[in-house]
């Protein structure tokens, strides 16, 4: 790596026990300098350049079923996540059995398709995977400088032994150790027949501590569990922005990778300043991106005392490295806060060495000792919390009481565990609990990493929102603001929980939310739109006081906010009527109030989509207002009061304010309208998060003032153009909306919906058509028939014969013509001549079969498939979507009151069965993706589109059938034909004709006669003639030269052996029972089995039962053990030899 300047860092510490010690490593920069260093421009993340993902996949046969589907679901999920963040510059997707099966993946389509074409396979073979990613990096070597490894198993190496497996794993350490990579190894164990040991290990392997996930299968549904594992995983994976710092200390045998955390640093002199209210007025809710703003980058950690004497680090850009020097500050008297944090930390660290320490081949300690030492940590750690309930900072002392008892969750469960294990045996499921529960801490970083990453940036930018606050306050004229709005005050009424009024609240620095019911999952901290508003709750509230009560009963009931599960009903404060009220929002009431609310905002928004109000991001405050607005739309128009009525005004109010006054809002809003509108492309889950909140976007676009002035030129909101925007958008919220678990519709379910009397028209049709193909194979036996069923071999067979040199003597001229064969040929030529006439056209009896449309005869029928699509997809639609509903006739776009009303369709049936079974046949982002690129996907707007649609899949569907159906009938056929070869060859006079037959039949063994051929030796060797001659043409397929299999071999193979059952079926068949071929003459086909033959001669008798020469067959077998043991001790000698210097 090339080096460059020095820089200081300033590392303060303190000690906490014996010779360890709590350290903070920090150091500040301008923005201006950071950017130079990471070579990144404002605004922008760090480049992917040199950062590698590998993703390796069990695919043996024992996760076949529910746990491979749900793997795969899992795999599918997260590839979305990969290559939309970019966060890599190289993916390597990597599914192993008994082998390692890989792609390089580009892009999320050619991922998505690998990932799908995967399939259970053999057995399991770790090492093979630790040889492939030591391939993978070595092809980039040089290139790639941070690799993560996510590693999914759910069973233990069954095709190595533990030194093969252990050395394997080793010396992938030691290459990631030699070529200086950052490295983490992200470990996924499920059921409990993973081995958790070995997976522990792994976790240990990287550069950077890993992560271990225990998937409990005995839970039930587990699917979910998977998902969320491998999510975690990917995210732990992901970039972090701050500085990359190795430090090492030679005289402790120390290195270690750290990741500074980036922070904003807040100037005396700034906090002091008043907000420009006014000035701020028309600026997007963001962090400021002054290129001067000074950044602190900090990190704790826990280390020896003895490292700082010799303790050196470098700073890590790509390929460039900055030698660091610390100046080391020893801190007296640590604040209360964070001496609780550092033994906190501490206690954590102990945890997981213990946990290190049971799995471990080598204890220190006994069983009994590993609990006496737990136990007492847990009541060490009851004597923080008097201690830290001494903070006066609220904050921080709810932080640090949070952490202490994640901590004594810890404690309890390993002390669970250890009194739960036998007689001091910790068994395989116990070890994975124990990893599970130890990597918790790191598995909490990983998940909280985008919220801890938004948290880094909003701590700076919260503390100028509340110092601008302060400064908007100030500058309030109360007093005339109170006159100015007493009806408005009158109608807000007072807040429940402060019981101040609007302007009382406003006094205070705060403002009037509108009420919620609010849901959410683990999806809506990475995308908003998936919040879930339950409900909207006629109540006012000030932003303090709802986040005050909330963080109350949070802390009284820790299940109170409803978690990441949007079933779950939360309750958090009451409204006037005692609703449940689990969020709130922000209003645009009137300018002066806008100041206050804008800023409170953003920590609202946080807590409400991510459960923690430093999860602010800036999606949420351009999402969350348009979420509640669809809600008060549903809201208004399904109850028809007053009091939703004004609710609607304030919230569209509020999105219109959002959408006038963020130009950066407006400009991406419109783009991706007008994106959506003229591309399917751009249609999809992946550019497009949620179709409802992007027509609100629309509806609010229309209503800024002077709105078609930001319009492009080429593009106009007219009402032809929203009509197709509203159709496109119901036709994809539609897809959406279909079950998860849906797969793509089959060709039967198709044919039926289309054309309910298919079978019944392809039975007709193939019943002709069966008779034709019947008449064909006729015709062929009839040409080769004649009263001496051997005549057409007769010269083949006398070629054969002339070659046989013991044989000349005995050639005779048998050329005889067959006079009753030219009679039935006649017979054939004449009789037949109009059959041949009359054959079945399969095209045009699909073509004819479409051309009648017989799906619009469907639609008319009660009850059938087609009638069954369209009436379930659209009544499911107009209930659950009323709010889209609403919003096309806000736009005029027609007076509809469900999905059929919309002007391209006009209740059409016909049209919408096309966009219902396009959607059906498109059920997933992917194969939607897939039909778009393929050009397989038709937008449909009129009659014409939906009977070309439904014409052109009718007829591909209908065609495939009827060659599917000839096909399986062809094969009947011809499997008969062979079946009757078969018995021709086993009914020949001699060994020419028979030699003959296999030569003018064309056998082979790709269309399994040599199969038949076997058997057939087997089932009829009693009344075979010739039979070593014929078992002979068989296993050797050739005679005199001439090749009597047609298969296209490169090289032909000296002889066709059969497997070992078959062999010795044969043997006690033709030579132990039927005396059709001697013991010598068999082991002249079949040298190879020499030994086993002799033993079958000897001890066997007919009936294949051990029942002579008893002595000689124990000899025997005590012979051959001593053999295969000398032959084993002779490859282990030579191995040794080989592996001395």
């Amino acid at each position: 790596m090339e080096s460059s300047q020095t820089k200081n860092f300033t590392l303060k510490y303190f000690p906490i026990r014996q010779d360890y010690v709590y350290a903070q490593i920090s150091t500040q920069m301008k923005e201006t300098d950071f950017n130079q260093l990471t070579g990144i421009t404002p605004g922008e993340t760090q480049s992917a350049d040199g950062r590698a993902l590998i993703l390796c996949f069990d695919q043996s046969g024992s996760m076949s079923g529910k746990p491979f589907e749900a793997l795969q679901k899992g795999a599918i999920m997260i590839g979305e996540s990969i290559f939309a963040t970019k966060d890599y510059e190289k993916v390597s997707v990597c599914y192993y059995d008994d082998s390692v099966h890989a792609m390089e993946a580009n892009d999320l389509i050619g991922y998505q398709k690998y990932v799908n074409s995967q399939c259970i396979r053999g057995s399991t073979n770790f090492v093979a995977v630790f040889k492939y990613i030591e391939q993978f990096l070595t092809q980039y070597s040089g290139r790639i400088r941070d690799v993560s490894v996510i590693f999914f198993t759910d069973g233990q190496d069954t095709c190595n032994n533990k030194e093969v497996i252990e050395k394997s794993l080793q010396n992938l350490k030691a290459y990631l150790q030699k070529n200086n990579l950052n490295s983490r190894f992200l470990t996924v164990g499920f059921t409990s027949s993973h081995d958790a040991p070995f997976l522990n290990r792994i976790s240990n392997t990287g550069s950077e501590l890993g992560n271990f996930f225990y998937i409990n299968t005995d839970t039930g549904d587990y699917s979910q569990q998977i998902q969320e594992c491998l999510s975690q995983s990917v995210s732990m994976a992901g970039r972090q922005d701050g500085l990359a710092l190795n430090i090492s200390s030679h005289a402790f045998e120390l290195k270690q990778k750290l990741n500074l955390q980036k922070n904003y640093v807040i100037e005396e002199s700034k906090e002091n300043e008043d907000g420009d209210g006014d000035a701020e007025m028309n600026e997007e809710i963001k962090m400021d991106d002054n290129a001067n703003e000074l950044l602190e980058f900090s990190e704790q950690i826990i280390i020896r005392e003895g490292a700082l004497q010799d303790l050196r680090g470098e700073l890590v850009f790509g390929k460039k490295t900055i030698n660091i020097t610390f100046e080391l500050v020893h801190v007296e008297n640590p604040p209360a806060e964070v001496l609780s944090r550092a033994q906190i930390k501490y206690i954590n660290k102990l945890i997981f060495e213990t946990v290190q320490e049971i799995q471990s081949d080598i204890k220190v300690r006994t069983h009994t000792e590993l609990l006496e030492y737990i136990m007492n940590l847990d009541k060490e750690l009851d004597s923080f919390v008097e201690s830290s309930m001494k903070i006066k900072d609220r904050d921080l002392r709810k932080v640090i009481m949070e952490e202490i008892g994640e901590c004594k969750d810890k404690t309890s469960k390993v002390m669970e565990v250890l009194r739960a294990s036998t007689g001091g045996r910790i068994n395989n499921v116990q070890i994975a609990q124990l990893n599970d529960l130890a990597y918790k801490a790191v598995r909490k970083r990983g998940l909280q990493k985008k919220l801890d990453e938004r948290a880094v940036k909003n701590e700076g930018f919260y503390k100028k929102l509340d110092q601008q606050l302060k400064g908007v306050a100030k500058k309030m004229d109360f007093k005339a603001l109170r006159e100015e709005y007493k009806d408005l005050i009158d109608m807000i009424g007072s807040c429940p929980i402060s019981t101040n009024d609007l302007i009382q609240t406003m006094e205070e620095s705060d403002c009037m939310c509108l009420g919620l019911d609010v849901g959410r999952s683990e999806a809506a901290i990475a995308d908003p739109t998936r919040l879930v508003i339950k409900d909207i709750i006629p109540t006012f509230m000030s932003a303090d006081s709802f986040l005050t009560v909330a963080a109350f009963t949070i802390k009284r009931n820790e299940e109170a906010h409803g978690g990441y599960d949007v079933k779950n009903q939360g309750q958090l404060a009451l409204g006037v009527g005692r609703e449940n009220i689990t969020g709130i929002m922000p209003l645009y009431l009137f300018k002066e109030h806008w100041e206050f609310a804008r800023r409170k905002a953003p920590p609202v928004y946080g807590f409400i989509t991510t459960l923690d109000v430093m999860g602010y991001a800036s999606s949420q405050y351009f999402t969350v207002p348009y979420l509640v607005l669809l809600k008060a739309l549903e809201k208004n128009n399904s109850q028809k009061v007053e009091i939703y009525s004004k609710i609607v005004t304030l919230v569209l109010e509020t999105c219109k304010n959002i959408m006038s006054f963020n130009e950066e809002h407006r400009k991406m809003a419109i783009q991706q309208i007008v994106d959506f509108h003229k591309n399917p492309e751009s249609r999809t889950a992946d550019i497009v998060a949620s179709i409802p909140v992007m027509l609100a976007q629309l509806y609010v676009i229309t209503l800024v003032e002077n709105y078609e002035s930001y319009l492009p030129e080429d593009f106009k909101l007219d009402q032809p153009t929203l009509a197709n925007i509203f159709r496109f958008a119901f036709e994809e919220h539609s897809r959406r909306c279909i079950r998860s678990d849906a797969e793509i519709l089959t060709k039967n379910t198709i044919l039926k919906a289309l054309f309910p009397d298919y079978a019944t028209y392809v039975d007709e049709i193939m019943k002709v058509k069966e008779i034709e193909i019947q008449n064909e194979f006729k015709k062929d036996d009839k040409q080769g028939a004649s009263s001496d069923q051997f005549s057409e071999y007769t010269s083949q067979a006398n070629f054969f014969k002339a070659l046989d040199q013991a044989n000349l003597k005995t050639i005779s001229n048998e050329e005889e013509s067959n006079e009753e064969e030219k009679k039935e040929d006649s017979k054939i030529s004449g009789g037949e001549e109009k059959k041949q006439d009359e054959k079945v056209d399969l095209i045009k009896a699909a073509d004819d079969a479409v051309a009648k449309l017989p799906w619009q005869n469907a639609l008319k029928i009660d009850g059938s498939d087609s009638l069954k699509l369209v009436s379930s997809s659209q009544k499911y639609f107009n209930k659950k979507q009323q709010d889209l509903i609403i919003l096309a006739n806000l736009l005029k776009v027609g007076d509809l009151k469900g999905f059929g009303d919309l002007p391209q369709i006009n209740n059409d049936n016909e049209v919408m069965l096309s966009l219902f079974l396009q959607n059906a046949m498109n059920p997933k982002n992917h194969h939607r993706r897939e039909s778009i690129q393929n050009k397989n996907y038709r937008e449909i707007l009129n009659t014409q589109d939906s009977q070309n649609y439904l014409r052109n899949i009718l007829l591909s569907q209908l065609r495939n059938e009827f060659a599917g159906r000839e096909s399986a009938i062809r094969s009947v056929y011809l499997g008969a034909k062979s079946s009757a070869q078969v018995q021709l060859f086993l009914d020949a006079p001699n060994i020419y004709t028979a030699a003959a037959i296999m030569c003018q039949n064309h056998f082979s063994l790709g269309q399994g006669d040599y199969s038949l051929l076997i058997q057939a030796l087997i089932d009829q060797s009693l009344t075979l003639s010739d039979a070593r001659g014929k078992l002979q043409l068989v296993c050797q397929g050739q005679y005199f030269g001439t090749k009597l299999y047609k298969d296209a071999f490169k090289i032909y193979p000296a002889n066709f052996n059969p497997c070992k059952t078959s062999l010795y079926r044969l043997y006690m068949k033709l030579v132990k029972n039927g005396n059709k071929v001697t013991h010598e003459e068999f082991l002249n086909l079949f040298p190879h089995i020499a030994a086993k033959a002799e033993v079958w001669d000897k001890v066997l008798d007919n009936s294949g039962k051990i029942a002579e020469n008893l002595d000689w067959f124990n000899l025997h077998n005590a012979q051959v053990k001593q053999q295969k043991l000398q032959e084993k001790n002779q490859r282990l000698a030579q191995q040794s030899k080989k592996l001395k210097f």
